[in-house]
């Protein structure tokens, strides 16, 4: 099986069992891969340990069901497999900076870590490799663009997420990736969308054609740059930066999957507020 579709395989399985306590060791097998190797291939595509993703996952999921159903808190940690409100809640901080309780009460955006894309084939000498750059699946980003032609679209993302990561370590920059997503959570009008599309990027639908409409959001969004997240005793600036466009007679939602990730990602953008 050619280690692309293994990858793709095993991130099917994943989503499928999320409320399942499936081992690493069943998604390999299941794979008909060993262990060592399957962890090795998803690392170097995707960045990322199997394991943390799986929980990534859990707890992205987990922060949906406490938005859009009344189920307790801990209904919801027992169906994601989690033997305790306690366990349950450290790795919700972990993920989101907040406890349960807080994020029900304050958020509507629960998506801090959509599956990922699938892994891009690329056409080298030699043969095929894959792409290591980590993308999320945005299919229901490029499907809801065929809907908004003549409206304004913001792409978002934080400034020196690396020095960030590498000064303060990946946790903080983590908390500093949640605290982006709640500026724009909270900034954001009632019937704007949001989606997260990378790492550190973000895109906001601002679902109108009033320019001013969709730079205020931006603007407000920016106005918390400087404002801290606090980590291992450390209080970390967070700042974040904004391009803008506008979607016209379908040029956008006609780009191919790929090309739209990178336009999106390629914006002039603007990192102070007016």
């Amino acid at each position: 099986m050619e280690s692309f579709t293994v990858l793709t395989k095993a991130l099917g399985i994943i989503e499928e069992n999320l409320k399942e306590n499936i081992s690493r060791e069943e998604i390999a097998k299941s794979c008909s891969y060993s262990l060592s190797a399957m962890e090795k291939m998803f690392r170097h595509v995707f960045h990322s340990g199997i394991a943390d993703y799986i929980t990534r996952r859990k707890i992205t999921c987990a922060a949906g069901d406490l938005i859009s159903t009344d189920s307790t808190v801990l209904d919801i940690a027992l169906s994601y497999g989690y033997n305790s409100p306690e366990v349950f809640t450290r790795a919700f901080v972990r993920i989101w900076g907040e406890t349960p309780s807080k994020f029900r009460k304050s958020r509507s955006f629960s998506e801090i870590f959509p599956p990922f894309g699938k892994p891009v084939e690329e056409y080298v000498r030699g043969g095929i490799v894959m792409k290591n750059k980590r993308t999320f699946d945005i299919t229901e980003l490029y499907d809801r663009l065929k809907e908004l032609d003549g409206t304004y679209i913001l792409s978002f993302d934080m400034v020196s997420l690396l020095p960030l990561n590498e000064k303060y370590g990946h946790a903080a920059g983590d908390l500093a990736i949640a605290e982006c997503l709640r500026r724009i959570d909270t900034e954001k009008d009632e019937d704007m969308v949001m989606f997260r599309i990378g790492g550190d990027e973000f895109v906001l639908l601002s679902c109108t054609d009033d320019q001013d409409i969709a730079r205020a959001a931006g603007d407000r969004v920016l106005s918390h740059n400087g404002e801290t997240v606090s980590s291992g005793g450390s209080d970390i600036p967070v700042s974040m930066r904004y391009g803008m466009m506008k979607l016209s007679s379908g040029q956008h939602s006609n780009l191919k999957y790929s090309e739209l990730f990178t336009e999106l990602c390629h914006l002039p953008f603007k990192s102070e507020t007016r």
